[in-house]
């Protein structure tokens, strides 16, 4: 049985779903000053949860790669 498949160079951020969810969390967390790092914590947490309820917006990051996704036959 053959596989075919398609060489990616070593990084290719434009073709990876989780950098565009980054991407909303780093802009609702932009010019924020933490005072402690729990601070930190806290809101990052938040935003994934955010995110993760959301399922739209994790819809909208794996569109913005323009890959399609597959099942595999079983």
């Amino acid at each position: 049985m053959s596989t075919t498949g398609v060489r990616l160079p070593p990084y290719t951020p434009d073709l990876n779903p989780v950098e565009a969810a980054w991407s909303l969390v780093r802009s609702a967390m932009a010019n924020t000053a933490f005072d402690t790092p729990d601070d930190l914590d806290r809101r990052l947490r938040r935003e994934l949860r955010r995110i993760q309820l959301q399922p739209r917006r994790i819809d909208s990051c794996l569109t913005a790669t323009g890959l399609t996704i597959k099942p595999t036959p079983r």
